[in-house]
């Protein structure tokens, strides 16, 4: 018997549990009612999570289509077993298995489940109609999702924390504020609920009511408070409380969410390191050594590790991973990005940044524009978004990234041309019809029909990837076209292959960024006010990657960030922005951090 008061996170198997069908095998049928379930426990404050054996980014693409994406966290979907990946996800999440729910359609998967999670909860997919019917009955009391925001949150920072590998280097860069409040009787019901809830980081476990707790911290004698934590990624708001009554902590304890961050150690500390009798089994530890050397470090900034900017007027165009520099950063409110982004359609618009879109953006009139808004149902008014001509800018971003990813399709009888879907499998080749329509391509969201890609077929013709010639020439339209004292930067591609590329659509992907970003450098060194900004003076080696050839870990981004601004200074002949001083700082301490933790 499955006792529902107790579950805090559902985990999912995908194939014939969270739908129907093989995602690898065929197609597969969404159960609208598993998707309204997924929404229905975030809003009571249940999140959800998935584990498949399947391939990561095509589901994951999936999972977007069916706009269920956004309502899951730290997804574990690769082909291991899932007991050690379910076992990791929780302990990354700061989550016990007994407040776990594991739904799978496999009996092995389940008992593999409980081996490696002695206490979790599982169930094949016919329990799914008692649990909806359960959280029909519970108040909707999480309609702001706050719950699975802090959630997403961690997931940001395991990420990261994953790709720069030392703990203390991320500790350090992670900005850790931790604010200890003495007015702990305007906070009561938070901090009553926490010293009845919380137990893995509850070195005491001393359980008390509101109107007993209200008593002990008027008592004279008795130092009580509240701990606030926020970091870069986020403000946790109140995740910790103490009771110290002669020189005894009565409580002490803090949210899971904080666990690995130091902040119990940091608190210890600051008390002075009053007795404490530790009950029960705790996930960390604290004694009398300094308090952690990340926390509440001193910065000349007030926001995230950032320097304002001033008011320079920039532009940056190009794929949404770029928005990782902006960890380092702050352009300022003069300054426009334009990435990736999901359309009124519901479709990834990539093209809006491809040098062909950037041209067409000023040729093609508002009558082209809307026959190809209307007869594409991938299309949006925006992919041939004009804003890098409206305004007059100081400095000019564009990546060129698309260029080598993107097919071209030219409009048979009035020439316009479209970027879309990846060049490999042309949507025109009816050999791959099977793959858009089942969803096996990457369609952006768009669910393609037969009957579309054939009359698209016949209205449209396949260019392949952009020649290196018309590349050229896109690139000096746009140059043409902006204010000669604009300084237009085209930022390049890997020239180093990523060795554990798993897809077709990738392959050689090395290769073709050297053909364009040699078309980019001679451009750039004829003329006047354009430059490059070169990812390859960053990238040392495959430690360098993040997943895939476009990805980075975040010493690139900050590198290449560094040289943005650098680029933008010399330009504009002032201080616009600063880079953050995180890995100096880094540099600085990481000797003494090293001797803090007793390593040599």
């Amino acid at each position: 018997m499955i006792d529902y008061s107790k579950i805090k996170i559902v985990i999912w198997d995908l194939d014939e549990t969270f739908w129907e069908g093989i995602f690898s095998e065929g197609p597969i049928t969404p159960i609208s009612d598993n998707i309204q379930l997924v929404k229905d426990l975030t809003d009571i404050g249940i999140v959800n999570s998935v584990c498949s054996k399947n391939d990561k980014e095509p589901t994951e693409r999936k999972l977007s289509e069916l706009g269920v994406d956004d309502y899951f966290v730290f997804n574990s979907i690769d082909w291991n077993p899932k007991g050690q990946r379910i076992n990791k996800m929780l302990k990354d999440m700061g989550l016990r298995a007994e407040n776990a729910l594991f739904i799978d359609d496999n009996h092995l998967n389940l008992e593999e489940a409980k081996f490696f999670n002695e206490e979790i909860m599982v169930a094949m997919p016919d329990e799914i109609p008692s649990l909806i019917e359960w959280v029909s009955n519970q108040e909707k009391k999480d309609l702001n999702h706050k719950r699975l925001k802090q959630y997403k949150i961690l997931e940001e920072k395991a990420k990261e924390k994953e790709q720069i590998g030392s703990n203390e280097e991320f500790l350090l860069s992670s900005n850790i504020k931790v604010d200890i409040n003495t007015d702990c009787k305007n906070e009561i019901d938070r901090l009553s609920e926490m010293i009845m809830r919380t137990n893995q980081l509850n070195f005491t476990k001393n359980r008390m009511e509101k109107d007993e707790l209200f008593k002990l911290i008027n008592e004279d004698g008795v130092d009580s408070g509240y701990v606030s934590a926020k970091d870069r990624f986020g403000d946790y708001g109140i995740i910790g409380m103490y009771v110290v009554k002669d020189n005894a902590l009565i409580h002490f304890l803090f949210s899971c969410r904080t666990i690995g961050m130091g902040i119990e150690q940091y608190v210890y500390a600051k008390l002075g390191y009053p007795k404490l009798e530790v009950v029960g089994i705790v996930i960390g530890e604290v004694d009398e050594s300094d308090a952690p050397a990340w926390i509440n470090q001193e910065v000349n900034n007030e926001e995230e590790g950032k320097e304002k900017a001033n008011d320079a007027r920039v532009l940056v165009k190009g794929p949404c991973d770029l928005k990782a520099l902006f960890s380092y950063i702050d352009l300022g409110k003069n300054s426009d990005t334009e990435f990736t982004f999901i359309n009124e359609r519901g479709v990834s618009d990539e093209q809006i940044n491809h040098t062909t879109h950037i041209v067409e953006a000023k040729t093609l009139s508002t009558e082209q524009k809307d026959t190809l808004f209307d007869e594409l149902p991938f299309a949006d008014k925006e992919m041939y978004s004009d804003l890098i001509y409206r305004k007059d800018y100081d400095v000019v971003f564009i990546s060129i990234l698309n260029e080598a990813n993107l097919g071209l399709y030219k409009r048979k009888i009035t020439g316009e041309i479209v970027a879309f879907t990846e060049e490999t499998y042309p949507m025109t080749d009816k050999d791959n019809w099977d793959g858009y329509i089942e969803g096996k391509r990457w369609t952006g969201g768009c669910n393609f029909t037969e009957d579309f890609l054939e009359e698209f077929s016949d209205k449209y013709e396949f260019l392949g990837r952009i020649t290196v010639e018309d590349f050229r020439s896109n690139l000096e339209f746009i140059r043409n076209n902006l204010p000669k004292e604009t300084l237009l930067v085209i930022m390049l591609g890997s020239e180093t292959q990523f060795e554990q590329n798993e897809f077709a659509a990738y392959k050689d992907r090395e290769k073709k960024h050297k053909e364009y970003n040699n078309v980019a450098r001679e451009f750039s060194k004829n003329k006047e006010n354009t430059t490059v900004l070169d990812v390859n003076n960053y990238i040392t080696g495959q430690e360098s990657f993040y997943k895939n050839i476009n990805h980075f870990i975040p010493k690139v981004y900050y590198e290449m960030a560094q040289d943005m601004i650098k680029l933008i200074n010399d330009w504009t002949g002032q201080r616009v922005a600063k880079t953050s001083f995180v890995l100096k700082l880094i540099a600085d301490t990481k000797q003494r951090i090293r001797k803090l933790l007793g390593k040599r």
